[in-house]
């Protein structure tokens, strides 16, 4: 049997609030699969996801705003406090519909895709659009069933076919050095998620929102995946 390239210890050392028992064989499988086998390609994988997980933790984006004054300034789409007040008595999936109609292959607000194509997995998947290629890269129809991307195999899969297809192993190889290769991949990962919230604070802080905590991780990660 072939050595895990992340165990249960290591997965506990790196990210200890999460189920680490059930989640551990799925990232190594998943890792396996995707050829992110080295240790600085998994030490960069897993600070991302990570980061983009809270921890491995958060499965599905959270959509429950509060502050009507934020959900008006963060999205065009909503018509000011009142409408934003609205949309927050009405719920997550009402604000998810709106703020997300019509972006990366999602149909109108009243389609529901906002809702069915909210971000999912350890990488947050999301957008009708991205939803498709994962379908092509695990197999599963997710467009029909995009709630299987939530399950901790299907997830991980998800997280780790992501990364190979966006090309993030070339850019740990090519070694721009450590603060550079977070900034690059994490560009990819803005330019493929949904949270518009996320890229708003990062236009606001000139792109780096979350670059120190990425950095951070990957400092822990670099004590557990070592070459």
């Amino acid at each position: 049997m072939a050595t895990p390239l992340i165990t249960v210890t290591q997965l506990r050392l790196f990210a200890p609030r999460c189920d680490y028992l059930a989640i551990a064989p799925h990232l190594s499988a998943a890792c396996a699969e995707a050829s992110i086998d080295t240790p600085r390609e998994l030490r960069h994988f897993m600070s991302q996801t990570h980061h983009e997980s809270q921890g491995f933790t958060r499965w599905v984006e959270n959509l429950s705003w509060s502050t009507p004054e934020r959900l008006d300034a963060f999205f065009a789409s909503v018509r000011g406090t009142a409408d934003a007040k609205a949309l927050i008595a009405k719920g997550p999936q009402a604000i998810a519909n709106r703020i997300y109609a019509g972006k990366g292959g999602n149909r109108d607000e009243a389609s529901g895709d906002g809702w069915r194509f909210r971000g999912r997995s350890p990488i947050q998947l999301s957008l009708r659009a991205n939803y498709v290629l994962a379908k092509a890269w695990t197999g599963v129809d997710l467009v029909k069933h995009p709630e299987l991307a939530s399950g901790f195999q299907l997830g991980c899969r998800i997280a780790a076919l992501w990364w190979r297809a966006n090309g993030l192993n070339e850019i740990v190889a090519a070694d721009p050095g450590e603060r550079a290769s977070i900034e690059l991949i994490d560009a990819r990962i803005t330019a493929n998620e949904i949270d518009d919230a996320l890229q708003a604070t990062r236009r606001i802080n000139g792109g780096k929102n979350g670059l120190d905590d990425r950095i951070r991780k990957l400092r822990l990660a670099a004590t557990i995946w070592r070459d």
